[in-house]
């Protein structure tokens, strides 16, 4: 069974360390990450999501051994079939989920689009995976941030929120269209109430 505490580390590390050295600027201890032009807070907006799904790229990662160049290899497959995908994607948005597996410290890293509800795979590469209703704590960031956007989040922001991680559905990054580039990243951390003292 995963724990709360397992699961923190899952989404600290996953996808983290694909932008974990965009920023060579150090940061003061306890401050916020850069916010991006416009942005007034790092407080981040409380949504309840409908279920929706999504077709790409999947590959099943050690947490413990990813590196960079996984994350890169990953992008550069799903190019292949970006095209494809944009034809029948809903929103034209790109998606970075990280979904836990039945094993300890292993995930899979899927790069995707979102797609009708029905649709079948595009091809024997694809796959389509479900993300569930949850609620979720939204955080907009520019893309060079990410990696100090989710250090923020579990290192500060969760510890004092009245939040906690919700084990059964996926974390994930959600990127603008390529036509909106400008637009932030939106990390999505799936989350429950606190029980009252």
């Amino acid at each position: 069974m995963r724990t709360e505490r397992n699961w923190l580390f899952i989404i600290l590390t996953a996808s983290f360390i694909l932008t974990a050295g965009c920023d060579d600027k150090p940061q003061q201890q306890n401050q916020q990450p850069p916010r991006a032009e416009g942005e007034q807070s790092m407080e981040p907006a409380i949504s309840n999501l409908e279920p929706f799904t999504v077709m790409g790229i999947s590959n099943r990662m050690s947490i413990s051994e990813e590196s960079s160049a996984d994350y890169a290899k990953i992008w550069s497959e799903f190019e292949r079939y970006n095209e494809q995908l944009k034809k029948i994607s809903t929103n034209g948005k790109y998606y970075g989920i990280t979904f836990a597996t039945e094993k300890q410290n292993i995930i899979d890293y899927v790069i995707a689009m979102a797609v009708p509800e029905k649709a079948a795979p595009l091809d024997k590469k694809l796959v389509v995976r479900l993300i569930p209703a949850a609620q979720y704590a939204v955080f907009d960031c520019p893309v060079q941030n990410i990696g100090q956007t989710k250090q923020y989040i579990i290192t500060k922001w969760l510890p004092n929120a009245p939040y906690k991680i919700t084990p059964q559905a996926p974390s994930f990054e959600q990127y603008p269209p390529e036509d909106q580039d400008k637009l932030p990243v939106r990390i999505h951390i799936p989350v429950t109430k606190k029980p009252a003292k």
